[in-house]
């Protein structure tokens, strides 16, 4: 099992579900709340549920808390459940959510890592289209002047607009 983030100066480096809110998707934020425990903001890591209130956490981070704490509350706040207790009679394994954010982590990292990347090549590409613009003029700056047409013989010089030259397709 991964070690848990246990330090506050380490929880600048958590990854959180806010994230994706810095990659364009929104709304994977409460998907990914889902998955996290309550007491320690990661993914969950062997999920328990409470008896009595059904919350969710992650099982040493609920024993832990337990243990630390001279009531046997659930840590949720506003939650009225008093009667948590660590036996295994009310705490009760959640093996699918185990596999859901076990499944999850993979596939965030793939994600976000290919997000990430296309969001790269997208600001380099809007850079090079500006140092682009920047190098040649402007359309607007382009004035449309006539075209003279020169001909061989002593006739008049035919003046040609720009806008004859577009081809018609009828």
């Amino acid at each position: 099992m991964p070690a848990k983030r246990a330090h506050v100066d380490e929880m600048s480096a958590v990854d959180t579900a806010e994230d994706w809110l810095g990659v364009g998707v929104p709304s994977l934020v409460a998907f990914e709340r889902s998955l996290r425990c309550d007491i320690c903001s990661e993914l969950y890591e062997r999920p328990v549920q409470v008896s009595g209130c059904a919350h969710t956490f992650c099982e040493t981070c609920i024993r832990g808390a337990l243990d630390r704490s001279t009531k046997a509350a659930c840590p949720v706040l506003g939650c009225s459940n008093t009667n948590v207790s660590t036996s295994k009679s009310k705490l009760v394994a959640v093996p699918a959510l185990a596999d859901a954010a076990s499944a999850w982590r993979i596939a965030r990292d793939e994600l976000m890592s290919k997000l990430r990347t296309a969001e790269r090549r997208t600001k380099r590409k809007s850079a090079e289209s500006a140092s682009d613009a920047a190098a040649r003029p402007s359309k607007r700056s382009r004035k449309s002047e006539p075209v003279e047409e020169i001909v061989d013989s002593d006739d008049e010089i035919e003046v040609v607009e720009p806008s004859a030259w577009a081809i018609h397709y009828d």
